[in-house]
C-alpha cells in the first residue's frame, strides 16, 4: 500500500529518534539515503555528530530522568511537582479464554492458546470495567492540565471504556490503529485474521499535537510487523517477556507528536517499558508503572542497555 510521503517522513523521524543511522533507516524503509537525509533536515538532533554516519546533530540537552515504580496504576502517586503531559497505557484487555488451548501439527509441543495469564483474567465484564474506571480516574489525577492519553483496549469494550473515561474527565478525541502485517493465526479458519490493535486517544484540557514544521497530518494508523528479533524483550527462558509488546517506532511517533523535550511521560502498565524507552531517547523524562516485579526488573535493565545517558529520578 502506498502511503503519503508525509507519513513516511514521520516514520523516518521516529526511527531516527530510536538511534538508527540514516543508512539503516534507508535500508529499513527501502528509500534512498539522500531522501532520508532530506526528510530529516529539520528534525531535532540532526546537528550533532553521529558516529555511525558522520552527520551533524545538535549539542546534547540535559540528560532525561526516569523512575520505575513497582505497583498498580490505581494506587500510583507521582513525586511532588511531577505531572504527565502524555500517558501511554496498555492495561489488561480481558480477552483471555482461560485454559483454552488448541493443538497444532506444526509445533505440537507449543499449542495455540488464548490464555495470556492471570493478569488478563477477570471474573466478569462488570469487574473488568470497574477496574477500568479506577485506572482512568487515577490517570486523570496524575495528568498535566493539558494532557494526552493513549489507551490500548479491545474493540469489545471500546464504548464502555469511553463512557468510563468521560466520567473520569477525559474527552474522547479519536482512535489510533496499529496494523500488524504478520498477525498470528486465528482458531479455525472461519474468521478474519486479527491484524489490528486499537488505542483510544483521549484528552484532558486542550492539548495539541505537533506534527513538525514541515510535516502534514499523518493518518491514524501505523503499519509494521509484530515486534520480533532484537527488539523483542525475552524472559529467562528465551520466550517473549510480554506478548503485548508494542513497536518502538510506533510509540516514538506518539511521544514525538504529543509531548515536548523535558516533559514527563508516563508508561502505565509498562510491560517491557517501550514507551519509557521511546520517551527517554527523545529527551523526555519518563516514569514506568508496572505491577509484575520481574517485568519491572527487566525495564530497569533495558534502560541501562538502551538509554545509558538517562539518570534515575532523585
Amino acid at each position: 500500500m502506498n502511503r503519503p510521503r508525509e507519513e513516511l517522513k514521520a516514520r523516518a523521524r521516529a526511527l531516527r529518534s530510536t538511534g538508527l543511522s540514516q543508512s539503516a533507516i534507508a535500508q529499513k524503509m527501502g528509500v534512498p539515503r539522500r531522501t532520508i537525509a532530506d526528510w530529516l533536515k529539520n528534525h531535532i538532533g540532526e546537528n550533532r555528530q553521529d558516529p555511525q554516519d558522520g552527520e551533524n546533530r545538535p549539542s546534547a540537552s540535559p540528560p532525561p530522568r526516569y523512575l520505575v515504580v513497582r505497583g498498580g496504576v490505581e494506587t500510583f502517586r507521582p513525586p511532588d511537582g511531577v505531572a504527565f503531559s502524555l500517558i501511554i497505557a496498555d492495561p489488561p484487555w480481558n480477552i483471555s479464554d482461560v485454559g483454552h488451548k488448541r493443538e497444532r501439527k506444526v509445533r505440537p509441543n507449543r499449542p495455540f492458546t488464548k490464555d495470556f495469564g492471570p493478569w488478563d483474567a477477570f471474573k466478569s465484564d462488570r469487574a473488568y470495567l470497574a477496574y477500568c474506571r479506577q485506572w482512568l480516574a487515577a490517570l486523570y489525577d496524575v495528568a498535566a492540565p493539558d494532557a494526552w492519553l493513549f489507551f490500548w483496549c479491545s474493540y469489545r469494550y471500546m464504548s464502555h471504556i469511553l463512557r468510563e473515561a468521560g466520567r473520569a474527565g477525559w474527552r474522547d478525541h479519536t482512535i489510533y490503529i496499529w496494523h500488524k502485517q504478520n498477525p498470528l493465526p486465528m482458531f479455525g479458519n472461519n474468521n478474519f485474521l486479527a491484524s489490528g490493535e486499537l488505542a483510544l486517544v483521549l484528552a484532558k484540557g486542550s492539548p495539541h499535537f505537533d506534527w513538525g514544521p514541515k510535516h502534514g497530518q499523518p493518518h491514524n494508523h501505523f503499519e509494521s510487523p509484530q515486534v520480533s528479533g532484537k527488539e523483542r524483550v525475552k524472559d529467562h527462558n528465551g520466550g517473549a517477556a510480554n506478548v503485548a509488546q508494542k513497536p518502538l517506532a510506533l510509540t516514538s511517533l506518539w511521544v514525538d507528536w504529543a509531548s515536548c523535550p523535558g516533559d514527563w511521560v508516563l508508561d502505565a502498565f509498562a510491560g517491557t517499558g517501550t514507551a519509557l524507552v521511546a520517551a527517554l531517547r527523545l529527551g523526555r523524562n519518563a516514569c514506568a508503572v508496572e505491577k509484575d516485579p520481574a517485568l519491572a526488573h527487566q525495564i530497569e535493565a533495558r534502560i541501562l542497555q538502551e538509554c545509558p545517558g538517562a539518570i534515575p529520578y532523585a
